[in-house]
């Protein structure tokens, strides 16, 4: 009785774990399905097709209708997503949101598109040989989804450039898609540039649209043209020539003048560049000093450092001079300045330096800044 019992328990224990594997392998099973995505505006899958690779999922793995329904809106990618998030909640079942789909987005797919897409691809339209080999053969099995390996790959050769290349695998054809994208690996592709491209960067300036000036012609101040357009534009007349010309003097005369604000030969000061752009740019600093010369002038004498000078005091002056000489003996570091000075004697006076000393007269010490100078053709002393 013991043996009959214990034969009985393991029957039924073993009937019980066949069970559990049984339903453990089926669930296992039904969640591991792959379903592809579709979205309407990659044109990946047409919507038909789509529908019908999710039936035979459905059959295949024995999905509820529920499930079904959810598994296939979870793949719907674009547009295809925002119409189930809206819609999606009037269809219960995979039946019913499957002829909602094929309503909405059905008619959106014509024949005419894929055969144009499919004649209009070629090699140079994609990075590298083997991409343009499986978009290829998914656009060609959109046109004649019942054509075989063979005619997918003589129609994919035919739209291989260069030539040579085209050549070498019309005589030794692959027989299926991986050959035939495993011997494409092999060729890299140049990307040289085409001839419409090369003249389009030659005559880019050429080819962009010539549109009419909105503003006014600076000479005639009538609109749709431009100044060097222009009809009535005058001639460019030269300027007159001066007595002052260098142009009037001799060519030996031209070389000994003497420019007094750059100090080099062979123009005036008048007609100097370097002057002219420092006025423009606003570096010279043009001082006007009222020198006057009367009958009793205030000489004093000065001490800078351990020398005693002969000074003229000017209360009203806002400078001080002081001659290149006498300058030369103090040792107190100079500055690079650029000043003229107007007023002084028959030409402007340039300085091109200052020093900053101690001076003292009387009982008062005070350090000035001086404006180093030339020779002066005058009769007080510095």
């Amino acid at each position: 009785m013991s043996l009959v019992s214990s034969i009985t328990s393991k029957a039924a224990s073993s009937a019980v774990s066949a069970a559990l594997a049984a339903n453990s392998t089926g669930s296992t099973m039904r969640g591991s399905f792959y379903l592809p995505s579709f979205d309407p505006d990659v044109r990946s899958h047409d919507i038909r097709d789509w529908c019908a690779n999710v039936d035979e999922t459905i059959a295949a793995f024995h999905i509820p209708p529920q499930e079904a329904r959810m598994k296939a809106i979870l793949q719907l990618k674009g547009r295809a997503k925002i119409w189930a998030d809206t819609w999606s909640l009037q269809s219960t079942t995979w039946q019913q949101v499957k002829e909602d789909l094929i309503r909405t987005f059905g008619k959106e797919f014509r024949y005419a598109d894929d055969v144009q897409k499919w004649r209009g691809y070629t090699s140079e339209q994609a990075d590298n040989y083997a991409e343009y080999a499986t978009t290829g053969w998914t656009l060609f099995k959109r046109v004649r989804p019942e054509a075989t390996d063979p005619e997918v790959i003589d129609a994919l050769i035919t739209g291989i450039y260069p030539e040579f290349i085209r050549s070498e695998l019309l005589r030794n054809t692959p027989d299926s898609l991986p050959k035939l994208v495993s011997v494409l690996k092999t060729y890299r592709k140049r990307k040289a540039e085409r001839s419409d491209d090369t003249n389009c960067k030659l005559h880019k300036r050429m080819a962009r649209p010539v549109s009419k000036p909105s503003g006014n012609c600076f000479n005639c101040n009538k609109p749709g043209h431009f100044s060097r357009e222009c009809k009535e534009r005058r001639p460019l007349v030269p300027p007159a020539k001066t007595s002052t010309s260098t142009t009037l003097l001799p060519a030996n005369t031209i070389r000994s003048i003497e420019c007094n604000y750059c100090h080099r030969k062979g123009h005036s000061e008048n007609n100097c560049f370097r002057k002219q752009n420092d006025e423009r740019l606003g570096l010279t600093n043009n001082q006007t000093i009222n020198f006057c010369t009367p009958r009793d002038r205030s000489v004093t004498n000065i001490t800078i450092g351990n020398k005693v000078y002969y000074c003229l005091l000017d209360t009203g002056a806002d400078c001080s001079l002081i001659r290149n000489k006498i300058a030369g003996s103090i040792p107190e570091k100079r500055k690079i300045v650029n000043v003229a000075f107007m007023g002084i004697g028959g030409s402007p006076v340039v300085s091109t330096q200052s020093i900053t000393t101690k001076v003292e007269f009387g009982d008062v010490c005070i350090e000035v800044e001086f404006y180093v100078v030339g020779i002066l053709k005058l009769s007080s002393t510095f």
